[in-house]
């Protein structure tokens, strides 16, 4: 489970990964959700600038990702009004245009063990760092 928020940048869209949730404990994150009866919660970083964004969760299957084409994303977003003091506006990946079909996080073997799920990596670059 990755959580990203966008931002109008200009005339094109930043994306901003605020928190993931991918392999650990020998669980994958959508495992984790579903224990959790579905609920997952995020705090918007109190540093982040006022404005609109879109905030992004976004699950994606990977028991199909061994070949091109075969990781499946399921996206569900919602417009926030963010507001406060902060003053942080940063900068991020352009989307579309974040992932290509062969990234190491969308091309991936999920059925070759522990020590190789550990080592997944998650489309969308880090988590920002506040």
């Amino acid at each position: 489970m990755i959580l990203y928020l966008f931002y109008e940048v200009s005339h094109g869209s930043t994306l901003l990964q605020i928190s993931q949730d991918v392999y650990s404990g020998g669980k994958w994150g959508n495992q984790r959700l579903v224990a959790n009866n579905f609920t997952a919660a995020v705090t918007i970083p109190s540093k982040l600038a006022a404005g609109n964004y879109l905030l992004r969760h976004e699950n994606l299957a990977l028991h199909g990702a061994t070949s091109l084409n075969g990781a499946q994303f399921y996206p569900v977003c919602i417009h926030l009004t963010v507001t406060g003091g902060g003053s942080v506006s940063p900068s991020g990946l352009a989307f579309p245009g974040a992932y290509k079909q062969n990234d190491p996080g969308i091309l991936f073997n999920p059925y070759q063990g522990d020590a190789a799920n550990q080592a997944y990596v998650a489309p969308g670059g880090a988590v920002y760092k506040f």
